[in-house]
C-alpha cells in the first residue's frame, strides 16, 4: 500500500512542474500584458481573443498557490503578473466588481458583473495574500465578498442571483455559458462560492467570514444536493424550482471533497454530523455511476446515464474527490478509482505532444484538436489543484512533510 501511495505522489509532483512549465511558458502576454485569453491546442495563441475574468483569477490563484507549495521564482513572478493584471485591468474602478471580460489589448469587453467570476475573484485574492501578506489583496477580496452579499445576495429568498449589469441593475441573459439554462441560481456558481468562503474563512478569520462560510454550506446541501443526497441538481428558478434533471458527475466529486473541506475549515461538531453524510453519498455515486459504467474516467452530464466524453476538468476532481472519500472511510475501492481515474489521465488526457492536458477525452472524433489549451474555461486551476491536493494528503499518509 505504502509503495503505491509514494509511486502516486512522485508521480503527481512530476506532473505538477509538468503543467505550470508549460504555463509559465506560454500564457504570458508580452505584446499586450497580463495573458493570453486563448491558446489553441497546437500552443498557438488565438489573435484578438478576449481575456477571461474566471482564467485570469484562476492563474492568480494557482500561481500563488504553486509559489506556496515550491518556492520558486517563477512561480511567484507568475503570481506577482497575475495579481498586477488582474487588479489593474478586471475590476470596475466606478460600480465596483470584476468586469467578465477584456479585449485582446486589455481594455473592458463585456462589464457585466456574474456572481460566479466574483467569487473566483475572492479566491484568487486570498491565496495571493496568503502567499504575499498584502493587504491590499485582503481588502480587495473583502470588498468582493462584500458585493456578493449586497448586491446579488437574494434577502427574500435566499441565495445568489446569477448575473446582472455593469452597475449591478438586472441584466436580461444570466447564463453562465451557451450550455447552461437561463437560471436564476444555479448550483455551479453557488458551489464556487462556498469554494472560495472556505479560504477566506481560512486566511481571515473572524464571526464575519465564518458566518458566511456557515450560510454557503447551508445553501448548498440544502437547497443544491438532491433529498437523497446522491447528486446536485444544477438549475432553479428565483423561487427555488428545480429546472432540469440533469446531473454533472464532474461537479458532483468536486463538491463532495469541497464541501468537507469547508465543513473542516469551519469545525462545527453538529454542522460535521448533519452534512457528512453528503460527502459520502456524493463520492459514492459518483463511482458506482459514472467510473464504474465504463471503468475509465468521470464523465461530466448525462440525462438517462453517463456518456463516454470525459472532460479534463472532472478527472482532476475526481482524483480528489475519491482519495478523500478514501481517507473518509478507509474504503479501498476509493483508492482504486484514484489509480484508475489516473491511469486513464495518463492515457487518454495528458498531452505529451504539446504539454498540459487535452480539454476532452473519450467518444469524439479527434478529441485532441476539441477546444483550447487556454482560455475562458481552461486554465492551472484544476489540474494543478488536484496535484497539490493528492501530493499533501499522500505526504500525511505517508510520513513525508516535504512540499
Amino acid at each position: 500500500m505504502d509503495r503505491t501511495l509514494i509511486t502516486l505522489r512522485d508521480e503527481f509532483r512530476a506532473e505538477l512542474e509538468r503543467i505550470a512549465r508549460w504555463w509559465v511558458a506560454h500564457a504570458p502576454d508580452e505584446v499586450n500584458g497580463g495573458f493570453h485569453g486563448q491558446i489553441n491546442m497546437d500552443t498557438m495563441p488565438e489573435p484578438g481573443a478576449e481575456k477571461g475574468c474566471v482564467l485570469n483569477a484562476r492563474i492568480l490563484w494557482a500561481f500563488s498557490e504553486l509559489a506556496a507549495f515550491d518556492d520558486r521564482a517563477d512561480y511567484r513572478a507568475m503570481a506577482d503578473r497575475a495579481y498586477e493584471s488582474f487588479t489593474r485591468s478586471f475590476l470596475d474602478p466606478v460600480h465596483g466588481g470584476a468586469w467578465w471580460s477584456l479585449n485582446a489589448d486589455g481594455t473592458p469587453a463585456d462589464r457585466r458583473k456574474q456572481t460566479y467570476a466574483q467569487g473566483f475573484g475572492i479566491y484568487g485574492l486570498c491565496a495571493y495574500y496568503h502567499l504575499t501578506g498584502s493587504r491590499d489583496a485582503l481588502e480587495q477580496a473583502l470588498e468582493l465578498a462584500r458585493l456578493l452579499e449586497e448586491r446579488t445576495y437574494d434577502a427574500d429568498k435566499g441565495g445568489y442571483i446569477e448575473a446582472f449589469a455593469e452597475d449591478w441593475s438586472p441584466t436580461g441573459d444570466v447564463r453562465l455559458s451557451e450550455r447552461d439554462l437561463q437560471a436564476t441560481k444555479t448550483m455551479n456558481t453557488h458551489l464556487h462560492i462556498l469554494e472560495p468562503y472556505t479560504v477566506l474563512y481560512r486566511v481571515h478569520p473572524n464571526d464575519h467570514s465564518r458566518e458566511l462560510l456557515r450560510k454557503n454550506i447551508i445553501l448548498l446541501t440544502e437547497k443544491f444536493i438532491a433529498p437523497r443526497g446522491t447528486h446536485q441538481r444544477l438549475f432553479f428558478d428565483g423561487d427555488w424550482k428545480s429546472l432540469s434533471d440533469e446531473v454533472s458527475f464532474g461537479h458532483d466529486i468536486e463538491a463532495s471533497w469541497l464541501l468537507h473541506e469547508a465543513l473542516e475549515v469551519l469545525d462545527d461538531p453538529e454542522m460535521t454530523a448533519l452534512y457528512l453524510p453528503h460527502v459520502r453519498q456524493l463520492a459514492e455515486a459518483s463511482l458506482r455511476e459514472s467510473l464504474n459504467a465504463f471503468g475509465e474516467g468521470i464523465c461530466e452530464l448525462g440525462h438517462d446515464g453517463p456518456e463516454r466524453i470525459y472532460e479534463w476538468w472532472c478527472q482532476a476532481e475526481a482524483l480528489v474527490g475519491f482519495l478523500n472519500a478514501w481517507q473518509l472511510t478507509g474504503e479501498t475501492r476509493y483508492l482504486r478509482a484514484v489509480t484508475e481515474v489516473w491511469q486513464f489521465i495518463k492515457s487518454d488526457v495528458l498531452d505529451t505532444e504539446n504539454g498540459d492536458w487535452h480539454a476532452y477525452a473519450g467518444d469524439v472524433p479527434d478529441y485532441s484538436n476539441l477546444g483550447y489549451k487556454a482560455g475562458f474555461w481552461k486554465g492551472p486551476y484544476h489540474n494543478c489543484r488536484a496535484m497539490m491536493e493528492c501530493i499533501r494528503r499522500l505526504n500525511a499518509m505517508t510520513g513525508d512533510r516535504e512540499c
